[in-house]
């Protein structure tokens, strides 16, 4: 389950910015490394329940839609288990510049989501519309 390109980017120039000009989140303590590990864990089960649900569709190029498992409650449980990642990893790394990059991580992966729900919109027939107003964007 690789991380997409602008999560993979804005963590990488956070944590490059990180080690550059050290700028801590919170004082140093268990509390964040249990909850950033906690979050990163749960982030990527989401992801790899995802990945499972979808199967052997080519999410790049999907010609049916997937309506189970995650995708029952967010119709991006992907972007919504990498971004937790994201946070999960400021919080481990303790560094400010993570989360001062989160929104236009944000920002990035709605314009991603934006285009992607275009082409589904493009499938044949109202399934895609109907499953649209039934289930949410993200949470």
């Amino acid at each position: 389950m690789p991380l997409p390109e602008p999560h993979l980017g804005l963590l990488a120039g956070g944590l490059i910015l990180h080690r550059l000009r050290p700028r801590t989140l919170l004082s140093e303590g268990g509390v964040q490394l249990v909850t950033g590990w906690s979050i990163i864990t749960g982030g990527a089960l989401l992801g790899v329940w995802a990945t499972r649900a979808a199967g052997n569709i080519d999410l790049a190029n999907p010609d049916s839609l997937v309506t189970s498992g995650p995708y029952a409650v967010s119709r991006h449980p992907m972007y919504v288990g990498w971004t937790a990642i994201y946070l999960g990893v400021a919080l481990v790394a303790n560094t400010f510049w993570l989360i001062i990059l989160a929104p236009l991580l944000l920002a990035l992966v709605h314009r991603i989501v934006l285009a992607e729900e275009r082409q589904l919109e493009k499938l044949p027939g109202d399934g895609y519309r109907a499953y649209k107003k039934k289930v949410r964007r993200y949470l």
